[in-house]
């Protein structure tokens, strides 16, 4: 897939013709546990030895697919989805920070997202300092010791300010000793050969698939009406 432009890959990435029987659409595996093959097999499974399935609620194959294009569509290593925006973001930095922990972030925030920042979390003991997004010198002026983490929306919500995404990970301010670590541990684990995006900095990108995957197919929809009734 790597030569491949990025429509191809929003209809293709991930999915191995040869493992769904040829079929062209991705299949919608509805099973909710799966076949180990014997005990060795499910313990390799379970310790992650190999990769396959395990249970529905950790790993579907219909899931697999989208993970997989996701990544290939923002060029990274890899993906997870989850059932919703919150879950996603939650679940990113509940992973990556700990009690102690700071992040700068962007003030042109969806209203969830702000509360989880401004209020769920420093129940848990990380705390955000929020900056105007439109200077991205703004995000280096917050940082302090323990930051961890900057967040943003590409998009900001509701004005739909654009963020120079590039300029706002490459602050040299922040402290990357943490996240050179973690990046360490999993080079080393062989899960990830680059760690540096292509700005130079470090990027977690989330996508809203019923924003942007649902888009792209009522795109699709539509040119496909606008052909079926010029057919006619």
């Amino acid at each position: 897939m790597g030569n491949q432009k990025l429509s191809t890959k929003a209809l293709h990435a991930g999915h191995d013709t040869s493992l769904t029987q040829g079929t062209r659409a991705v299949p919608l595996y509805q099973s909710t546990s799966y076949v180990f093959n014997n005990a060795e097999h499910a313990a390799n499974l379970f310790a992650l030895a190999e990769p396959g399935y395990i249970y529905t609620r950790l790993n579907n194959p219909t899931n697999d697919v989208l993970e997989q294009r996701l990544a290939s569509l923002e060029g990274g290593i890899g993906a997870v989805v989850t059932a919703g925006g919150t879950a996603a973001i939650s679940t990113t930095l509940l992973t990556l920070l700990r009690s102690g922990d700071h992040i700068v972030a962007s003030n042109s925030l969806y209203g969830g997202t702000y509360n989880l920042l401004n209020v769920t979390l420093p129940r848990l003991g990380i705390t955000t300092t929020f900056v105007d997004p439109s200077n991205p010198e703004n995000f280096a002026e917050a940082v302090q010791e323990n930051t961890r983490a900057f967040f943003a929306e590409s998009l900001g919500n509701p004005k739909l300010d654009v963020l120079d995404l590039s300029e706002i990970s490459n602050r040299q301010d922040i402290s990357l000793s943490y996240l050179e670590q973690l990046f360490s541990m999993l080079k080393k684990n062989n899960l990830v050969d680059s760690l540096k995006g292509p700005g130079g900095g470090y990027f977690l990108a989330k996508d809203s698939n019923t924003i942007y995957i649902s888009e792209i197919i009522d795109a699709v929809e539509e040119k496909m009406e606008t052909t079926s009734s010029q057919m006619i």
